[in-house]
Parts: C-alpha cells; structure tokens; sequence
C-alpha cells in the first residue's frame, strides 16, 4: 500500500475528526482537538496551508482594489446594478453586457424571467434605463446609455 502524502494524511485526519466529532461541539472546537492532537502532522502541512489562505486572503484584496478603480464597476455601483451579469446569455448565445442593445436585454429578461434570476429587477431597471434613448437610437448598447448617463450624475464630467 502506498504512503499517503503529509496532505492525504491530514484530509484523511480532518474527514475523521469531522465525522466522529460530538454533534453540539462547534467546528472550531474539533479544529483545536485535532490541532492539539495531531500537531505533527499539522506542523508538516501548516506551511501550504499558509501560504493557500495568505494567497486566498492576497487576491480577494486585489481583486477589491481592481473593482474600485474600475470605471465600470462604479458606474455598476452609481446606477444600481450589482446582480446584472457582465456578460448575458439568451438563446445561447453569449455577449457582454455593455454591447447589449434594447432588444438584446429584452431577450435576456424573456430567459431570465422562466427561472426567476436575481438579477431580474435589476434587467427592468436597465431596459426602463434604455428606454428613453433607444427610441431614438435603437442601436445604441448598454455601454453607450450608462456612459451618457454618467455624464448627467453630480460631480462627474466626461
């Protein structure tokens, strides 16, 4: 039989834990149980372990700092539409949110709406938001309408 890795030995040790562990203790008790137990085998893994939550913990930071210097995750932020997927799929057929014109939100709303999606809502926002500028430009994306709209917010001039 093979020798299990230091990782294999502590899944194996944690799968353990969880199942026999007593139902009303809390998950970080059996945590400490285990790490009190075992820490040799802690020891062994506890550099990835580190270095897994320390890159997890990096990226959800950098990723937060790329979203608020991204104009448009702030136009996303300025109108309302944190659900609204970037990209939209109806009929299968894939497009970026911001290319999207009236018609082509419309078809999202008709799928989205056989499912009941969160973003529902905010579709009709977005449709109501392009209403008054696609009558006279029917080709006109979403992109175009949230830009033209942020010219019209306080304090932002483009």
């Amino acid at each position: 039989m093979p020798k299990l890795s230091p990782a294999e030995e502590l899944d194996s040790a944690i799968r353990a834990a969880a199942r026999d562990a007593d139902r009303k203790a809390s998950s970080r008790q059996v945590a400490e149980e285990l790490y009190a137990s075992d820490a040799v085998l802690i020891e062994h893994v506890s550099r990835e372990w580190i270095l897994e939550k320390l890159t997890a913990v990096i990226a959800k930071h950098r990723l937060a700092e790329r979203r608020a210097n991204d104009p448009q995750m702030l136009l996303d932020a300025s109108f309302g539409f944190k659900r609204l997927p970037r990209r939209l799929v109806y009929s299968g057929t894939w497009m970026a949110r911001s290319k999207a014109t009236i018609r082509e939100l419309r078809k999202f709303r008709a799928q989205i709406w056989k499912v009941h999606h969160p973003a529902l809502e905010e579709t009709d926002k977005a449709i109501e938001l392009m209403e008054k500028y696609a009558a006279g430009n029917p080709g006109i994306t979403f992109g175009e309408v949230q830009e033209l709209e942020a010219k019209l917010l306080p304090g932002r001039r483009s």
